[in-house]
């Protein structure tokens, strides 16, 4: 990145989950036909939106590349990234596609979680993404070729890479 400054400090690459998360559940969880209640839950963008969230929350000058539906949950996930300071415009938003969500139940001293994501329709935009400008980048690992790293790395920006969940 010799001779050019970089827009941003962290660029985050991947997808967004929204996280829908529930606690002061009793530690038995729940049971199959019984409604548990608690009064405690909060909605959040989840997968690479949580690295870029602590970013921004550090001050950093952060940008986002993701896909995301045209949903109720994808337009609710990007205002909360601008709301923190996160730059979503290089974010692809997919007619009729719903943004992925995850419902997370928090008990027993662990967590119980149920994702429900649809094939991504078309284009994702990890796929042709162009090197980013930016100090550093957190990426979800992918199982295609994301041509983009390469150039990132050549230009000096380190690459941190992320899994998602790990079931260990």
């Amino acid at each position: 990145m010799a001779g050019v400054a970089p827009r941003f400090d962290v660029l985050g690459c991947g997808l967004i989950f929204n996280d829908m998360v529930f606690s002061g559940l009793p530690d038995v969880g729940p049971q199959p036909g019984v409604e548990c209640r608690t009064a405690a839950y909060f909605a959040v963008p989840g997968g690479i939106a949580n690295a870029s969230i602590a970013a921004a929350r550090l001050g950093l000058r952060v940008a986002m590349v993701s896909d995301v539906g045209d949903d109720v949950v994808g337009e609710g996930s990007l205002g909360s990234l601008r709301s923190e300071g996160i730059d979503t415009s290089e974010c692809l938003v997919h007619e009729g596609w719903q943004t992925p969500l995850t419902g997370i139940l928090s008990y027993a001293g662990a967590r119980a979680m149920v994702t429900a994501e649809t094939p991504q329709p078309g284009h994702c935009v990890l796929r042709g993404y162009e090197a980013p400008q930016a100090r550093s980048v957190i990426t979800h690992l992918q199982p295609f070729p994301m041509t983009w790293s390469k150039a990132a790395h050549d230009a000096g920006s380190p690459i941190f890479g992320d899994i998602g969940w790990d079931e260990s």
